[in-house]
């Protein structure tokens, strides 16, 4: 037993759902709006003016393929410092840990590649070494200096017994010296 309210509803919600021309559609091509009655014209003529880019799969309008290379996350683009070819979106990621990227020394301030970093380090003047014979830190560049002129550990030949003493005890050999 079907009551009028019922099959008026039933034919109602069919009615809106397939058969109105008034109901809403949107185009899968371009996403614009419109109804279903509507819909038919426009579906001949959006295909003719869109392209699929071939790295997204997105439908573009032929009118904005140069936009859209310019912002497709997709698009391949060389990296600057490295000229390798990464996906736009990619870009971000590899830019902060290119090889090529500069870095600079926290000793002397000067800009390398970051893979050229750990070499200058190895031979940088400015970095803090410590001294094999008494454990001070002074920078590269002085390392001859200190170790000739002011390492309290460096030996010094005495002129009278030949002995090699450490100038911290130098002054004690001196006066005990026969």
């Amino acid at each position: 037993m079907y009551s009028a309210v019922s099959t008026q509803s039933t034919w109602v919600i069919k009615h809106e759902g397939s058969d109105c021309v008034d109901r809403p559609v949107r185009c899968e091509v371009c996403a614009k709006g419109m109804t279903f009655g509507e819909f038919d014209e426009h579906k001949s003529y959006c295909s003719l003016d869109h392209v699929r880019c071939k790295n997204c799969s997105a439908m573009v309008p032929k009118w904005s393929v140069k936009a859209h290379q310019e912002e497709c996350s997709k698009w391949p683009i060389p990296c600057t410092m490295c000229e390798e070819t990464f996906q736009r979106g990619d870009m971000p990621h590899h830019v902060m840990i290119c090889p090529n990227r500069p870095s600079s020394c926290d000793a002397c301030g000067e800009t390398f590649r970051s893979r050229d970093m750990e070499a200058h380090q190895g031979v940088c003047g400015e970095v803090l070494v410590q001294c094999e014979l008494c454990e001070d830190r002074h920078h590269r560049f002085r390392t001859q200096q200190h170790q000739k002129e002011d390492c309290p550990k460096r030996l010094q030949q005495c002129d009278k017994c030949a002995h090699m003493i450490p100038r911290f005890r130098w002054e004690r050999h001196c006066r005990e010296c026969l």
